[in-house]
């Protein structure tokens, strides 16, 4: 159900046999994942991308609000309906949150990592973010990923404090929206489409090669707050936290906050 302020439709990039086989550009929306899940309900086949040069009520995790002002960043959402099994869902925020992370690789970005699970980094500091959403209808269960890249930021709301980044910010090059985004999505679909096969030794590989925890003392809230050490990513794409007493648990989903130094061993 297209609004009113649709500006264009293009498709992803040849490499993209799902993601991106039909891609919507708005100028202005109050969220592309509530716009997604409203294509999701009427029926619109997975693969399905919503791009707003704006949004007015972008969240992010935790019904936190995404900063997300027009032309300066790049804020899209994929409708997925993954044949997965139901365990793997929660795979979903890490496979976007890799690809984002090679997408800008690609791009020549240095120094990128990925706080698990789903912030992308530049030297320590956050340039994307991911959402992932699910809901179970009669068909079955879809997702929306909704990804938020701050591509040419030159400043930031100071609440936000020293924490975000951009790319502009980052590297001194003006990259453009249609560029960035056909390397996502190439990505994205990329370890989506292992997942979907029952693979995902490829996605660990790399998200323990990204991994800006492991080493570091965390505090993890996942009901009650735990705090331990980040010792890596498991092979089903948990964090491995090692505690005081010298257990190690793996956390499945929860918000990660770092607070103590590199431990000796990084």
């Amino acid at each position: 159900m297209a609004q009113p302020n649709l500006i264009r439709e293009t498709q992803g990039p040849e490499c993209c046999t799902i993601i991106g086989r039909r891609i919507l550009h708005y100028s202005s929306l109050p969220s592309t994942n509530r716009a997604a899940f409203e294509e999701a309900e009427s029926g619109n086949p997975e693969g399905l991308v919503i791009v707003a040069d704006e949004q007015t009520e972008g969240r992010g995790r935790r019904g936190r609000e995404w900063f997300s002002p027009g032309g300066k960043g790049l804020y899209f959402s994929i409708l997925l309906r993954p044949r997965c099994r139901k365990e793997n869902f929660s795979l979903l925020p890490l496979v976007a949150g890799t690809g984002v992370a090679n997408g800008l690789e690609k791009l020549g970005v240095k120094d990128i990592g990925v706080k698990w699970p789903n912030d992308v980094e530049i030297s320590g500091r956050k340039v994307a973010g991911v959402l992932v959403e699910s809901r179970k209808i009669a068909g079955g269960m879809f997702a929306v990923a909704g990804v938020g890249v701050n591509v040419a930021n030159r400043e930031f709301p100071p609440e936000l404090g020293d924490r975000p980044t951009s790319l502009l910010l980052a590297t001194g090059i003006e990259y453009s929206n249609d560029e960035v985004l056909s390397l996502l999505l190439g990505e994205i679909e990329r370890y989506y489409s292992d997942l979907c096969l029952g693979r995902n030794e490829q996605l660990v590989s790399e998200l323990r090669r990204l991994d800006v925890l492991r080493g570091k003392q965390v505090t993890v809230s996942m009901g009650a707050e735990v705090t331990g050490t980040a010792a890596g990513i498991d092979m089903t794409g948990g964090l491995i936290l090692e505690t005081p007493d010298g257990q190690r648990h793996v956390v499945s989903s929860g918000e990660v906050e770092m607070v103590g130094p590199v431990s000796a061993e990084e």
